[in-house]
């Protein structure tokens, strides 16, 4: 065999095990945060100029399965006991889902490091078929906390899915001024040329380092 044979032998190989881990993470699940301004939902009443306990999400995704609390409490007191609900903003619609939590004084305390996460995740089972719903979501304390002082600054949500219904997504509402199939298309071509070239320089220089020892051997 020559010595271009062997090499390509491989290259073959590698390209072939590149694409099924390529599709093998399709499907792996992730926690993908929705869109909203700046990141979060904001809980401010702007017309009276004050932060309330609760706040609207909008799932992009289906299987709303995560939230994200930036609590702060003001009071000594060792832990603080909420109950987080969960419904459909219409009116009178009852909870889907309703969680109680337990926090340190530490992770709720207002004063947080520039540099700490401010953030407390809580999980519940997935709502199914939420993509494009809105929720509308609140937090009460617990009996023992019904007097302190406390708030609820910002509000993330997340979904669980696999890999590809993010790429899909990507490609069907593009960020502007792409567009919509075109535009989505160019993002994850890129990624996937990104990808393949980044594999490519791996294989070059995995071939280099032999030939250099060969070289110097000689």
């Amino acid at each position: 065999m020559s010595g271009t044979g062997k090499r390509r032998g491989p290259l073959i190989l590698f390209a072939l095990v590149a694409i099924a881990i390529c599709v093998a993470i399709l499907f792996v699940p992730v926690s993908i945060r929705h869109n909203a301004p700046l990141g979060v939902s904001r809980t401010i009443d702007s017309g009276r100029g004050i932060a309330i306990r609760g706040g609207y999400v909008t799932p992009n995704y289906d299987d709303f399965n995560r939230l994200d609390f930036d609590f702060r409490a003001y009071d000594l007191d060792a832990a603080y006991d909420f109950v987080v609900h969960v419904r459909p903003s219409g009116p009178d619609a009852p909870d889907v889902r309703t969680i109680s939590l337990s926090l340190d004084r530490d992770d709720a305390w207002h004063e947080k490091g520039a540099f700490r996460n401010p953030y407390t995740t809580v999980r519940f089972p997935a709502i199914s078929n939420a993509a494009g719903q809105r929720y509308y979501v609140w937090v009460e304390a617990g009996p023992r906390n019904r007097d302190d002082i406390w708030t609820l600054w910002r509000i993330k949500s997340y979904s669980t899915v696999p890999v590809w219904e993010v790429a899909r997504a990507w490609i069907e509402s593009a960020p502007p001024p792409l567009g919509k199939w075109p535009g989505g298309a160019v993002v994850v071509l890129l990624l996937i040329a990104t990808i393949g070239c980044l594999a490519w320089l791996f294989a070059t220089l995995s071939r280099q380092i032999p030939d250099s020892r060969s070289s110097q051997s000689l």
